[in-house]
């Protein structure tokens, strides 16, 4: 018969609580239940790797990514700049080189508000060397032979000055002339940079407003989507057009 180990009292105490507490659990029972999670973990971060790398091959196919060599994207880079660099020159040669000179936008529209001061300006001339004229003539027939003999000379004298000051006034065309063509220029020469802007950027299709540019946003006139001015040779309405709806 072996012979049994003697417990101390202590190891007896503490075997007697252990039965009272439950079961006592050896530490290969708790060793091979960590190596049990251990390897429930482990399955769960490879099948998590492996839908990870499953959704990343659906979304993005090898087949489908473009490969770009250094050259290519530096050229791509150069392109845009290049474009980037054109684009400032084009809207910098639209601008005055310093701050003392006048834009070429301002100096045309005070091309045009010089050329609607003239108009005006002659127009008040000629109207009131018309009215002088037919108070001249008024005069003359108002008079008597004798009087009308004596003061033809005077009379006649008033309307040959009345008509020299509607030829003076008549001048204003000239100089309208000039600064219209100053302003068809400067029109002329922003339209350029504008289609350089255009080529560069390939733009193929315009988006502007056709009403917003006949009229101008701020005219709060109940009929200025009808006021058009006058039109060009061979554009709006005929006079035989217009003759036609009341055959």
């Amino acid at each position: 018969m072996a012979n049994s180990v003697k417990k101390f009292a202590a190891e007896r105490k503490l075997a007697k609580q252990r039965n009272e507490n439950g079961p006592e659990i050896s530490n290969s029972e708790i060793f091979s239940a960590l190596r049990s999670v251990n390897a429930t973990i482990n399955a769960g971060f490879k099948e998590a790797y492996a839908r990870i790398d499953a959704l990343s091959e659906q979304a993005v196919a090898p087949d489908d990514i473009e490969e770009f060599s250094v050259t290519d994207l530096r050229e791509e880079l150069q392109g845009i700049m290049t474009h980037i660099s054109t684009t400032k020159s084009e809207i910098a040669a639209l601008k005055p080189k310093n701050e003392t000179e006048t834009d070429q936008i301002t100096a045309a529209t005070g091309e045009l508000d010089a050329v609607v001061d003239a108009t005006a300006a002659a127009t008040s001339d000629i109207l009131k060397a018309a009215e002088d004229l037919q108070t001249a003539v008024d005069a003359i027939r108002a008079e008597h032979a004798i009087e009308s003999v004596e003061n033809l000379d005077k009379n006649l004298d008033a309307i040959e000055m009345e008509g020299m000051n509607i030829l003076m006034a008549c001048g204003f065309q000239d100089l309208t002339g000039q600064r219209i063509n100053k302003v068809v220029n400067t029109l002329r020469y922003i339209e350029d940079h504008i289609d350089a802007l255009i080529k560069v950027w390939g733009i193929t299709e315009g988006t502007a407003d056709g009403a917003l540019i006949a009229n101008a946003p701020d005219d709060a006139r109940p009929d200025q989507d009808l006021l058009h001015g006058p039109s060009t040779d061979g554009s709006g309405v005929s006079q035989d057009d217009i003759d036609a709806l009341f055959d």
